[in-house]
């Protein structure tokens, strides 16, 4: 159900919402330090109210931009054009420890396909890309950036395994009851028929679920991942499954008619049980 990206090296869990041109100030002085950083030959450039001026002015009016947060503290953004990534920066001090992994995920998981532009002396950044699926299809001279940089077009297109989507339930009707439950911070775990399999789910791995139509709304990623039958399923793990009045005998109740109505049911069947932290709503 998941994928394995890097694990983030943050305590506590990092969390990811939209930005708003009133992040422009933090989010500017980001970009400039992370631009500097990566690209150090091009330092000075832009000063950093043409950063803020860019992101306020340009940035956030050309579609959704999310922020990665520790304790209040922006560790990165990522800027979405249709399927084309026009951002990706992360602050100084926090590259390699999942954050860009983090972000690129959430991009994933509501697309079939992606596009991005990166500096050809940029080889950090086109590295990180390509383990992450994206392949090269076009080298450019440079004149097509005002830096004057020869570039490289990269895509990726969704394959088996990436940011997998999944529906709880099994309609959509229950499929939407679930989902609000998750968005509304209740729901924190599910369990499915372990003959399944795991279903590519891994701890640490990031998961879209899907809406009743079919549509990502959540971004999930795996904390716990254990595999108990039926009858061992404990209260706890009941409550943080957040359904009915979560009880215990709800659950066995709800889950047992849930299994005999998807055609196997028995008190010592093994499952796959999950628990899950919400990243961003989508």
């Amino acid at each position: 159900m998941a994928s394995s990206p890097a694990p983030i090296a943050s305590s506590p869990p990092v969390t990811v919402r939209r930005l708003t041109r009133a992040d422009a100030p933090v989010a500017g002085s980001l970009h400039r330090a992370s631009y500097e950083d990566r690209l150090p030959w091009l330092a000075g450039r832009h000063d950093e109210a043409g950063f803020i001026r860019f992101f306020a002015d340009t940035l956030i009016d050309a579609g959704p931009v999310w922020g990665a947060f520790a304790d209040d503290r922006l560790l990165g953004f990522i800027a979405l054009r249709g399927d084309l990534v026009d951002q990706l920066f992360i602050a100084p001090g926090h590259q390699s420890q999942g954050v860009g992994s983090l972000l690129l995920d959430l991009a994933k998981a509501s697309a079939e396909r992606l596009t991005l532009v990166v500096f050809e002396r940029n080889e950090a950044a086109w590295q990180f890309y390509e383990r992450r699926g994206f392949v090269a299809v076009e080298h450019r001279d440079g004149t097509c950036n005002e830096e004057g940089e020869p570039e490289i077009l990269y895509a990726w297109q969704r394959g088996p395994g990436d940011c997998p989507r999944e529906r709880f339930g099994d309609g959509p009707a229950l499929a939407d009851t679930l989902l609000a439950l998750v968005l509304a911070g209740v729901k924190t775990a599910t369990c499915w028929d372990a003959r399944e399999g795991l279903k590519g789910s891994a701890i640490g791995g990031r998961w879209a679920a899907l809406d009743g139509a079919g549509a990502p709304r959540a971004l999930l990623e795996t904390v716990e991942l254990t595999t108990r039958r039926f009858d061992e399923v404990d209260a706890g793990f009941a409550f943080d499954e957040g359904e009915d009045d979560r009880s215990l005998a709800a659950w066995q109740r709800e889950h047992r008619a849930y299994f005999q109505r998807n055609g196997h049911f028995a008190s010592d069947m093994p499952l796959c049980c999950e628990r899950f932290r919400l990243v961003a709503a989508l």
